[in-house]
C-alpha cells in the first residue's frame, strides 16, 4: 500500500510546519488511515508549539486542526495562512485566514 504523500518539513522562526503534497490523482488519500488520525495528532502537537499542519492536494490547501480541517481551496504560493489561538483553559480556540499574497502588510 502506497500513501501518494509526500511530507516536507518546513521552519519559520521557532515555528516547525509540516507540509504534506498529496497526489492529486489521489486526492482523498490523506483522509484515510492510517494517515488521518497521525495527521491529528500532528496538529494537537503543532498547535502547543505553534506549527501548523497543512496539506496541498495540487494548489488546493487544507488546514489540519485538531477538531477539523480548514479547506482554504485554491492557492498561490506566496498567500500565507494566518492563525491566532487562544487557550480556554480544556482547548485551544483557533481563529485562521488565508492572507493573499497581494493583501496590503500592516
Amino acid at each position: 500500500m502506497r500513501s501518494k504523500i509526500v511530507i516536507c518539513h518546513v521552519r519559520f522562526g521557532d515555528a516547525s510546519n509540516f507540509v504534506f503534497h498529496v497526489d492529486p490523482g489521489w486526492p482523498l488519500s490523506w483522509r484515510t488511515e492510517p494517515y488521518y488520525s497521525q495527521l491529528k495528532r500532528l496538529a494537537r502537537n503543532g498547535l502547543e508549539h505553534d506549527g501548523i499542519i497543512t496539506v496541498n492536494v495540487g494548489k488546493r490547501v487544507f488546514l489540519v486542526l485538531p477538531n477539523k480541517d480548514v479547506d482554504f481551496g485554491i492557492c498561490n504560493v506566496d498567500d500565507k495562512i494566518s492563525i491566532k489561538k487562544i487557550w480556554n483553559g480544556l482547548d485551544w480556540d483557533v481563529d485562521v485566514y488565508k492572507v493573499p499574497q497581494h493583501a496590503p502588510t500592516e
